[in-house]
């Protein structure tokens, strides 16, 4: 089966070897020709027909990132057009990604047709799996209990909301690069704050480079605009924490 899958694919198509492809799971193997013949055996962005690399998602819906399987497997890319999708990813996901003076020539509608193939893919790939292990029946309820959530939240007269936070279209779609809770906008701001600390200890003449100051002048504008709030609510704070402490400092001095 791996060879005969092997065969259908051009010579040099992929960087990968044969050793390398032989170890991979079948189900990866039979996407991967998949991909090559919906790609016409060349490059998803450009006319590139050898030494393709099989470019996956590092941080997929279904699944982990450190290995290929069939539901991170994006695409077939050349090793240019692979370079420049890092480029987009890490400008769209405000990432520091120390090329100050190179863009990358995947355009938006590039981006979205390609993004948009994978996640359809993989929706489809995780329902028909769920349908094979829940049996038709239990699969076709489910499906008929979520259209209600769709209908209500489309149809309803009442313009009702849901009981949650988030809208129930999110928990069936992926949406990516959105902070939708405040943990989530602290951990970011974290991650942030860590980072700036780490570059400066390992080099102390180092500032933030130009593209991340509009993004850093918003966070402080922002916590400049709720300081007076935060200050007053750790005061409150801390004196409710004062108060509780006093009375057994109280006890343990008059024993």
């Amino acid at each position: 089966m791996s060879l005969v899958l092997w065969k259908k694919l051009p010579r040099g198509l992929l960087k990968k070897q044969f050793k390398a492809w032989d170890r991979l799971g079948p189900d990866v193997k039979r996407l991967m020709v998949k991909l090559a013949e919906e790609q016409k055996f060349k490059c998803v962005h450009c006319p590139r027909e050898r030494n393709l690399i099989i470019e996956h998602d590092h941080d997929p819906i279904f699944g982990t990132g450190d290995k290929l399987t069939a539901f991170n497997i994006r695409g077939l890319v050349c090793q240019r057009c692979n370079w420049h999708l890092m480029i987009y990813e890490k400008d769209l996901n405000g990432e520091y990604r120390g090329f100050d003076d190179v863009s990358s020539y995947i355009s938006n509608s590039e981006w979205e047709t390609y993004i948009y193939a994978y996640d359809t893919r993989v929706v489809r790939l995780y329902e028909s799996q769920l349908e094979e292990r829940m049996g038709t029946l239990k699969y076709l309820k489910r499906r008929i209990f979520l259209d209600k959530f769709d209908d209500w939240k489309e149809w309803s007269p009442r313009k009702r909301t849901y009981p949650w936070h988030w809208g129930f279209d999110e928990i069936k779609e992926r949406r990516r690069n959105i902070i939708r809770t405040p943990e989530q906008f602290f951990k970011v701001l974290a991650a942030i704050t860590e980072y700036i600390k780490n570059q400066i200890a390992k080099h102390p003449g180092w500032r933030p480079p130009e593209e991340m100051m509009p993004m850093l002048g918003r966070i402080v504008e922002f916590v400049e605009e709720l300081w007076p709030a935060i200050e007053e609510r750790y005061k409150a704070l801390q004196a409710a924490r004062s108060e509780a402490v006093q009375p057994s400092s109280v006890v343990a001095t008059t024993a």
